[in-house]
């Protein structure tokens, strides 16, 4: 933020996924610009949220006419979202990222464990790291589609995950190591057969609502599409009896 500053840049933060998850102090962060989505945070969709630090959006009237001439505002989704908020306030972040924190913590042990599992973003269960991150994993499984086994955990276990590039087309290009000629054949390939969607990974996102019962089922949902580890065998059927029976 204080090297933004220095350039006289503005910092504009997308806090989509963080916002439900984690208290954000936009002065203590120099955040000038702070963009969230109702829907990822308990609202119904169709509310977009954009915070500036005062003195920022300072517009002339015939700017503000033309802002307003783009539609009424939806009073009853901001309404939702306050009230969203409110109880989320109520709750605590710093709750709200304790329980959390034991949901991936289990999640990412269990995944660890799967044959050819690949994850992204989280540095291991055995790291301090884990702590600072949120309730989100995203991997992939040796050569199985992703979309494939997103529909095979809805489907089967009635679990709702994304699967794809998730907005995010460069990034996951540079950590899949995708080259240039893979990403041309690529293009090639989808416009023939557009389902296939072969790109990208998949990607895990708890909230208020999971338990540590929702995370059993997804993973013995992936462990059927893939195998654990030998090493991991153990550990796993004494999670599971605890689970069960704790």
């Amino acid at each position: 933020g204080n090297m933004v500053r220095r350039y006289g840049a503005r910092l504009m933060v997308d806090a989509a996924q963080l916002a439900a998850h984690r208290k954000i102090d936009m002065e203590a962060c120099h955040i000038d610009y702070l963009a969230f989505s109702g829907h990822k945070m308990y609202a119904p969709f169709g509310t977009g949220v954009l915070l500036a630090r005062k003195g920022l959006l300072a517009f002339e009237e015939g700017e503000w006419m033309q802002i307003k001439a783009a539609g009424e505002e939806n009073s009853a989704g901001i309404a939702a979202l306050g009230k969203a908020i409110h109880l989320l306030q109520r709750i605590g972040f710093d709750l709200i990222a304790t329980e959390e924190h034991k949901i991936l913590e289990q999640a990412v042990r269990g995944l660890t464990g799967i044959v050819d599992l690949k994850l992204f973003g989280i540095p291991g269960i055995d790291t301090t790291r884990l702590a600072d991150q949120t309730a989100v994993a995203a991997f992939s499984i040796g050569n199985k589609l992703n979309s494939g086994l997103a529909r095979n955990l809805a489907h089967q276990a009635g679990i709702g995950t994304r699967f794809g590039c998730h907005c995010a087309h460069i990034l996951l290009k540079h950590l899949l190591d995708f080259t240039p000629l893979q990403d041309r054949i690529q293009r090639n390939v989808l416009r023939i057969v557009p389902i296939l969607n072969l790109q990208g990974v998949l990607r895990i996102s708890f909230g208020l609502q999971n338990t540590p019962e929702d995370v059993e089922i997804m993973l013995q949902n992936l462990t059927k599409k893939g195998r654990l580890k030998e090493a991991q065998i153990n550990d796993y059927i004494t999670q599971r009896s605890q689970l069960v029976y704790g």
